[in-house]
């Protein structure tokens, strides 16, 4: 998905006219917005004041986890961090809140591995494992490209 990911940074970045990637402030900033779209798909687990929150969209709430690893990856790109020193042996079950205390300490690309680390495991927490995140981050990777490439 790294490089996958580096194919889509380089295209968006080329239509935008940038010769560098963004700095870790801006990808904390995507990132939180991303994680806010992905807890917004889970308010039915945690929203106590409405009757009828309804039920969680599984296939919603993993298009939203999918926004969420395309800027991770992204933000591992920037740190240059090489496929194969990716080592998720110890994957933990890693809450939202857990996750939001990694990304808030992400202030240097030092923290791509720990971000990587800690979003395997709220996609563990999740209950979705690494087959069902590449399937859709194919298929979103896909639209990403066609945005790249149209005016989005």
């Amino acid at each position: 998905m790294l490089k996958m990911q580096k194919k889509l940074d380089v295209a968006i970045f080329e239509k935008a006219g940038m010769k560098a990637y963004p700095k870790p402030e801006q990808y904390f900033l995507a990132i939180l917005d991303e994680v806010g779209e992905l807890n917004h798909e889970m308010k039915p687990k945690w929203c106590w004041w409405k009757a009828n929150s309804g039920k969680v969209d599984k296939e919603k709430q993993l298009e939203e986890l999918v926004d969420v690893w395309h800027f991770v990856l992204s933000f591992a790109n920037s740190a240059e961090i090489n496929p194969n020193e990716i080592d998720i042996k110890f994957v933990f079950d890693d809450n939202l809140r857990d996750f939001i205390g990694v990304l808030k300490n992400a202030t240097t690309i030092d923290y791509a591995m720990d971000l990587i680390v800690s979003l395997a495991g709220l996609t563990q927490y999740l209950d979705f494992d690494m087959s069902q995140v590449y399937d859709m981050y194919v298929k979103k990777n896909r639209i990403n490209h066609e945005r790249a490439e149209g005016d989005y």
